[in-house]
């Protein structure tokens, strides 16, 4: 009997160090600034890359967390990520179906570290539609352009928005 728990405890141990490497290579290889890709990996062979590593994520997590914004931005997981995104939106904006100028957009930021995990919460957005989406100062009928973008969005009203500036223009 103490020799399968030597088993086990074995097994747990050799598992919990394939783990914990496994992460340290991913945060090397996909959460660095300017490290790129393998020039022959598809977008979705990257995306695949990313969801299905056999990694701690809460450590991947904690350490997306720990870097500015900008150098998130840089990384080959966020490059990965809005490739994806991009290429499943057909590249094109997912308001206004421009194709010049796109942005990769959080949703919300609870996702932030777990992007690879909640596509859905990413939107593709030209430059000017997500310009919009932040505005602050622009008010549309008591409700700011900021949080009629977003009800937009998450709704996924195209046409509606479509019909909206056209009306307006």
């Amino acid at each position: 009997m103490s020799d399968i728990k030597n088993n086990e405890d074995s097994f747990h141990k050799s598992r919990y160090a394939e783990i914990l490497e496994n992460t340290r290579s991913f945060i090397e290889n996909y959460l660095q600034p300017n490290k790129n890709w393998d020039l022959g990996l598809s977008p979705k062979d990257r995306i695949i890359k990313l969801k299905y590593s056999d990694v701690n994520y809460r450590e991947v997590s904690d350490h997306i967390k720990s870097l500015t914004y900008e150098s998130f931005l840089k990384t080959p997981y966020w490059k990965a990520i809005t490739s994806y995104k991009k290429y499943l939106a057909g590249f094109r904006c997912q308001v206004c179906n421009s194709s010049s100028g796109l942005n990769t957009h959080h949703r919300n930021y609870e996702i932030h570290g777990y992007e690879h995990a909640h596509l859905n919460e990413l939107v593709v957005l030209c430059h000017d539609c997500h310009n919009l989406f932040h505005a602050r100062s622009i008010q549309t009928k008591n409700q700011s352009l900021k949080e009629f973008l977003f009800v937009i969005v998450n709704l996924g009203l195209i046409a509606l928005f479509c019909f909206f500036l056209i009306g307006h223009t």
